[in-house]
């Protein structure tokens, strides 16, 4: 949504296939802004926010939101900035959001395990 809805209509600045003539384009002309890529940023937020859960993993999810993000300059739809931008915006909101999570998920979890009436633990 930051990207779509936010940046894009801000920052107006059109695709390689449209402000160039002959961009090689793999894929069908895509109308409206690039900057930044959503797809990018997407898939860096998802990468990286599983990456927070599993650690071992985040060397293949981000290696996976990195070849997403380099199809769609390979495609011809966006410029390489526009897709720096996108992953490094996915980087921030998906660590973000990650952290914002296992915050919530250790505070519930905690909540969960006080004992009731505030007796401790021994008493039961």
């Amino acid at each position: 949504m930051i990207c779509a809805q936010l940046l894009k209509p801000l920052i107006a600045r059109p695709r390689p296939s449209i402000a160039l003539e002959n961009v090689r384009l793999l894929v069908g002309r895509k109308s409206g802004y690039g900057f930044p890529s959503n797809h990018a940023a997407n898939m860096a937020a998802l990468a990286f926010s599983l990456g927070m859960f599993f650690p071992r993993r985040l060397p293949w999810l981000a290696g996976a939101a990195a070849l997403v993000a380099y199809s769609r300059v390979y495609v011809g739809v966006h410029y390489p900035l526009d897709v720096a931008s996108g992953f490094m915006l996915g980087i921030i909101i998906g660590v973000a959001s990650g952290m914002a999570f296992k915050t919530l998920f250790h505070k519930f979890r905690k909540s969960d395990s006080d004992p009731p009436n505030g007796e401790s633990p021994s008493a039961q």
